[in-house]
């Protein structure tokens, strides 16, 4: 490969016969188009001050002119390579390789180009998945239809000490409380969206969860949301405002009705770093019901604001870290259920051939704005809850052998997650350990091809 680099500076040197010429203008170059040497040397004075385009263009010209000069490809070539001008390059070499007289080391050297370019192109597609830039345009849709289950090691969230305090008074947890239990989640969620162009897309989801659990129904619910989201590009920002509203319907404790409106930026530093941030607002409604075990829902009604800094660094196209630090402010209903939440999460996350490996911590501070006095009339009560979060997902073609062929467009999905929940409180009523094991599969149904249709029909 060395020895192909030195050839190539050769033959440029050769091409330009060694003549040397002041500054070449460009009405130069086009009074003389057909001018051999006066048009490498104009494309070498280019190359040298760093204008790849306009060496690029001289050289196209003179290709066109003389199209079985294989040196002057060659070296029109070492030049594309800087640049990402994926599709020039490979078109330069599929025209090149029509030469029957073109040598077995040239045509090694042309294959491995190819090879070059194209996980130069995988890679850069990974990096913009990771950074979260758009990578298609025109319209999509597709239908997500999941099953997961979730073994809960503490389904009830009783406290470690297994006590806990109810007007001063400390009491232990009843003996039929339950601890471990299983919980069946189905969701179907369906997303249309259009990448209107290169910077801008429109995104509406929605969707409805079932959630049932096999030994208990506290936390049996149906959960029905919908999020509209627009996406833009500004230069190396990416501005995402967006708006969602979800309500929640227990069997077992009271419906929530919740809205949302956020903005996130991410600002591309490079292709291997960027910085994210923005706020939320919301609004959170609870409704009792007469069948409710637990009362007073209008305590818990709250208006959350939030802002968070993030970073995204790609180590390798493979390897991207995250650090988030972030703060919200909960007003409940009660003064007792607000509080301010402060907190920083890092993630770590492996592209592997089968699948995403990531790695999440997160540390909180709870604080809360008044002693609940119906609990302990003199502890105020901070909670410092802990998370650790290992997850695997993937295509299930990549894992299962033979899968592929029922699945070529790779459209099933699975999702693996362990995750630690470990809460400190200063009211033991609220200091819980809980384990969460959960397995999933997705099947996606691509529905653009209705969307066309649609768009033919009217």
């Amino acid at each position: 490969m060395n020895l192909l680099k030195v050839f190539i500076v050769a033959v440029a040197i050769t091409l330009v016969n060694g003549k040397a010429y002041s500054e070449i203008t460009l009405e130069q170059v086009l009074n003389n188009p057909g001018d051999l040497k006066l048009n490498l040397e104009y494309a070498k004075q280019q190359e040298e001050a760093g204008k790849l385009k306009s060496t690029i263009a001289a050289l196209e010209r003179l290709n066109l002119l003389y199209p079985q000069n294989t040196d002057l490809k060659l070296y029109l070539l070492s030049v594309l390579t800087k640049t990402d001008s994926n599709d020039k390059i490979l078109e330069l070499i599929e025209e090149m390789k029509k030469n029957p007289n073109l040598s077995a080391d040239m045509k090694e050297y042309l294959d491995k180009t190819i090879k070059e370019r194209d996980q130069l192109s995988k890679d850069k597609k990974d990096q913009q998945l990771a950074l979260g830039q758009k990578l298609t345009k025109g319209w999509y849709s597709f239908l997500d239809l999941s099953y997961s289950q979730t073994n809960n090691s503490n389904i009830e969230a009783v406290s470690k000490t297994g006590y806990f305090y109810n007007a001063d008074i400390e009491y232990p947890n009843a003996d039929g409380t339950i601890r471990r239990d299983l919980t069946y989640t189905k969701t179907a969620s369906l997303t249309i969206g259009n990448n209107i162009d290169e910077n801008t897309t429109i995104n509406l989801n929605t969707s409805l969860t079932l959630n049932t659990e096999r030994n208990s129904f506290h936390d049996d619910y149906d959960l029905s949301s919908s999020t509209l989201s627009y996406s833009k590009s500004l230069g190396n920002n990416i501005l995402l405002p967006y708006f969602s509203y979800n309500k929640q319907n227990y069997r077992a404790q009271p419906d929530l009705y919740s809205r949302m409106v956020g903005m996130n930026n991410k600002y591309i530093v490079n292709n291997q770093n960027s910085l994210n941030y923005g706020f939320i607002l919301s609004h959170t409604n609870y409704n009792q019901k007469p069948s409710d075990l637990l009362l007073y829902a209008d305590y818990k009604s709250n208006k959350t604001s939030g802002v968070h800094l993030g970073n995204d660094f790609l180590l390798t196209p493979k390897d991207l870290f995250n650090v988030k630090i972030y703060v919200k402010d909960i007003e409940a209903g009660a003064s007792f259920d607000s509080y301010t939440n402060k907190g920083i999460s890092v993630s770590y996350s492996h592209i592997f051939p089968v699948g995403v490996l990531k790695f999440q911590a997160d540390r909180e501070n709870n604080a809360y704005h008044h002693i609940d006095e119906d609990i302990n009339s003199t502890l105020e009560r901070t909670d410092k809850p802990r998370v650790y979060d290992v997850s695997f997902s993937g295509q299930i073609k990549n894992i299962i052998p033979g899968f592929e062929s029922i699945d070529k467009d790779g459209n099933w999905f699975f999702y693996s997650d362990y995750k630690i929940n470990d809460v400190n409180s200063t009211v033991q009523n609220y200091s819980t350990k809980q384990k969460y094991l959960t397995f999933g599969v997705t099947k996606r149904f691509n529905l653009v091809e209705y969307i066309n249709y649609a768009q033919k029909s009217f």
